[in-house]
C-alpha cells in the first residue's frame, strides 16, 4: 500500500468527504463493499469465442511466457547483477503465466463450460422462439463462429510476431508518431490520436536508463521463438531479418542504435517525417521495414474481425438484456462498478483456508523457505519481529466479485470506512474471467488493522498512523 497527501494552494486538501479509516478492519463474516475499475471478463463469449481461446490463444501465449521465463531464469543464475536486471520482469511475466494457466484451467473444466454451454442454448432458444428476436439477432452467433475460425491462423501468429526490446518499441512508436501526427484526428492508428499525445512522447523520451544485456537477451528469445513457431518464411521475419541469422540481426541493430540517447529520439521526433526516413539508425530502419506490415494487420483486423465481432456482440447484448433484463449484468469493460462479499474463507487442497492471515504467518513463510528468496525478509521485517502484534491479521478475503484491474479498490464496510485494500484474486478466482463462483472465489485484500500496525512498528510513522486513525 502507499500512502499519498494531496495539496491544494499549498496546503494539505481538506475534504469533507472520504472514507474514514477502520482501525479494527473487517471482522469474519461482514459485509464488504468493493468499489472499482475490473478490467475485462469473458463471461458474455459465445462458444465459439472460448474455442479460439482455448485452442488458440491461450496456448500461444503460455508458450510464449514460459519461453521467456525460462530464458530469463537462466539469466539471473549467471550471478546477483543478472539477478538485479531480470527479477523484477520474472515476477511480472509469472504473475501473467499464473493467470493464463488459470484460464485454460477453467476452459477445461468440464462443469464450467457444460455451465456455458447450457447458458447459451437457453440463450438462443428464447431469442429463436421470437421471430422479430430472431430477425434481428439471431445470425449474430454463427457471424462470430465464422470470423474465430477463418482468422485464428494469422492471429496466432501475431502472438508470436514479437521482439520484445525496449528499443526497438521506441523506434516503432517514433517511426508511427512521425507519420501519425500529419493526419486528421479520425484517421490515425489508436494510440496516436491528439489527447494520447502527450503520455506518448512522454514514454518516448522517458529517461529511464535501457539495459543493453536485457535487450538482448529479450530480442533474442522472442526472435528464436518466433522462428520456431512461424517458420524463417514468415513475412514479417523476412522483413525484419533479412536473412540475418537472430545472433547477428540482434547484436548489429542493438549495438549500432543510438536510440538509447533521449537527445536522439528528441531530434528524430522534432525532424518529423523526414529525419526519420533519411535517418541510418539501424533500429530505426528496422521499424520502418516491418511498419508496412503492422498498419496491413492493423487493417486486416479491423476489417476481418473487429467489423464482425464488435456488430455482433453489441446485437447479443441488446438481446440479453430483452431476454433476461436486469437479471445479469454485462462484462467488465474498466468502468467503475460496485461488487459486495462477506468476509469468508474457501476449500483448499482438503481443507479450509482461513478468512484472514497474520504476521504469525509472514515470519513463519519465510522461516519455512529457510530464508531464501524471494521468500527472505527485509533488514527492516527482520528487525521488527519482536515489536509487532503477530497475531494482526495482515491480509483477507471476501467473495467479493472482481478481475484484473480492481488492484488498488478500497474495501469499505456498511459504516463507510476503509478496511482494506484489494491486491490479488485467489488461484479459484481465476476462472472468474469465465464464471463467477461464490463458493471459492476469493477477492484477496491488505488489512486496515495490518497496515497500521506495519505503519507503527514496522517504519516508524505512528504521527501518520495516529492521523489516519483520527486521533489528532
Amino acid at each position: 500500500m502507499a500512502l499519498f497527501r494531496v495539496y491544494e494552494n499549498g496546503k494539505p486538501l481538506h475534504t469533507e468527504n472520504y472514507l474514514k479509516w477502520s482501525a479494527k478492519g473487517a471482522a469474519p463474516g461482514e459485509l464488504t463493499f468493493i468499489s472499482g475499475h475490473p478490467g475485462g471478463t469473458s463471461r458474455d463469449d459465445t462458444l465459439a469465442e472460448l474455442q479460439f481461446e482455448c485452442n488458440t490463444a491461450i496456448p500461444a501465449v503460455t508458450e510464449y511466457l514460459q519461453r521467456r521465463i525460462d530464458a530469463l531464469r537462466a539469466f539471473a543464475a549467471q550471478g546477483p547483477e543478472q539477478a538485479r536486471l531480470v527479477n523484477t520482469m520474472i515476477f511480472s511475466l509469472q504473475n501473467s503465466f499464473k493467470v493464463y494457466i488459470g484460464r485454460a484451467e477453467a476452459l477445461g473444466d468440464k462443469a464450467i463450460l457444460a455451465k456455458r454451454e447450457a447458458e447459451e442454448a437457453d440463450f438462443r432458444q428464447k431469442v429463436a422462439a421470437n421471430p422479430k428476436w430472431q430477425k434481428q439477432y439471431g445470425d449474430a452467433w454463427d457471424a462470430i463462429a465464422t470470423v474465430e475460425a477463418n482468422t485464428a491462423k494469422e492471429r496466432r501468429a501475431m502472438i508470436f510476431r514479437r521482439t520484445d526490446s525496449h528499443l526497438f518499441s521506441i523506434a516503432r512508436l517514433i517511426d508511427q508518431y512521425v507519420t501519425e501526427v500529419k493526419k486528421p484526428d479520425g484517421e490515425r492508428l489508436d494510440g496516436y490520436h491528439d489527447a494520447e499525445l502527450e503520455s506518448l512522447r512522454f514514454q518516448i523520451l522517458s529517461p529511464a536508463p535501457i539495459e543493453i544485456p536485457t535487450e538482448k537477451l529479450y530480442m533474442t528469445t522472442a526472435l528464436n521463438l518466433a522462428e520456431e513457431k512461424l517458420g524463417k518464411n514468415d513475412k514479417y521475419l523476412q522483413s525484419l531479418l533479412q536473412g540475418s541469422e537472430v545472433n547477428t540481426f540482434v547484436n548489429s541493430v542493438i549495438d549500432g542504435t543510438k536510440l538509447a540517447d533521449v537527445a536522439v529520439r528528441k531530434a528524430l521526433l522534432d525532424g518529423g517525417e523526414a529525419a526519420v526516413a533519411t535517418s541510418t539508425d539501424p533500429m530505426i530502419a528496422a521499424a520502418r521495414r516491418t511498419d508496412p506490415i503492422v498498419r496491413e494487420y492493423s487493417r486486416w483486423q479491423k476489417a476481418e474481425v473487429s467489423s464482425v465481432v464488435v456488430p455482433a456482440g453489441e446485437k447479443l447484448g441488446k438481446a440479453r438484456f430483452l431476454v433476461y433484463g436486469k437479471d445479469t449484468y454485462p462484462d467488465a469493460t474498466f468502468t467503475l462498478r460496485l461488487s459486495y462479499g462477506a468476509v469468508e474463507g474457501f476449500p483448499y487442497n482438503g481443507t479450509i483456508a482461513p478468512p484472514f492471515t497474520t504476521f504469525y504467518g509472514l515470519y513463519d513463510r519465510a522461516a519455512s523457505f529457510s530464508d531464501k528468496p524471494p521468500f527472505d525478509l527485509t533488514p527492516k521485517e527482520e528487525a521488527a519481529r519482536g515489536k509487532l502484534d503477530l497475531s494482526t491479521p495482515l491480509d483477507f478475503v471476501t467473495t467479493g466479485d472482481i478481475i484484473g484491474g480492481n488492484s488498488g479498490s478500497p474495501v469499505v464496510n456498511r459504516a463507510g470506512e476503509l478496511v482494506g485494500l484489494i491486491f490479488d484474486g485467489n488461484i479459484e478466482s481465476l476462472a472468474g474471467d469465465y464464471v463467477y463462483d461464490g463458493t471459492k472465489n476469493r477477492a484477496v485484500a491488505v488489512h486496515s488493522a495490518g497496515m497500521i500496525e506495519g505503519l507503527r512498528k514496522l517504519y516508524g510513522a505512528n504521527a501518520l498512523a495516529d492521523e489516519l486513525e483520527g486521533k489528532q
